[in-house]
């Protein structure tokens, strides 16, 4: 019996024809490769139209996802509201948009969840205007079965952008 060692090039994939009588034998010898975790570092921001999903996402998502949520007035300073949750003061769209800006600069991703389709617009112009890496997810409560439907929406949501 004949040993060979083939030594495979980083990212470059090796083909091996081996002749065994009236057979051949053709391997491919190839980097390993390993998924990437489903624990990247994002921001998930809700909206007060998606108020009181924090808990669920919260247990239902990785731990690298940072959940904030909008609560509106009444608080005068964010406040830690669980683990990985947070809640922020906002009298109107401009202080939402304001929470998003500062996110994306400690986030590689922040992800923003709005049932308001004119807030929705303004937050994609952050994207463009600004270069800011924002995603912006419009799902208003309408246009979903119940509670349970848009949480499971945005955790399909986080593992689609963690994923890529």
């Amino acid at each position: 019996m004949e040993y060979l060692e083939i030594k495979a090039e980083p990212n470059k994939t090796k083909r091996i024809k081996v002749e065994c009588g009236e057979y051949e034998v053709i391997l491919e010898v190839k980097p390993k490769t390993t998924p990437k975790p489903l624990e990247g570092k994002l921001a998930l921001v809700l909206d007060q139209t998606h108020k009181g999903y924090s808990q669920t996402l919260e247990r239902y998502t990785p731990s690298g996802v940072e959940i904030h949520e909008i609560a509106g007035i009444g608080l005068t300073e964010t406040v830690k509201v669980g683990e990985r949750t947070y809640r922020h003061p906002a009298v109107d769209d401009y202080d939402v948009l304001r929470v998003i800006e500062s996110l994306t600069k400690r986030f590689p991703v922040t992800i923003f969840v709005t049932g308001d389709k004119t807030l929705s617009e303004e937050a994609k112009l952050l994207r463009t205007a600004k270069g800011l890496n924002v995603e912006v997810r419009y799902m208003p409560p309408s246009d979903y079965m119940g509670k349970e439907a848009i949480i499971q929406a945005i955790i399909d949501t986080i593992k689609q952008i963690l994923e890529a």
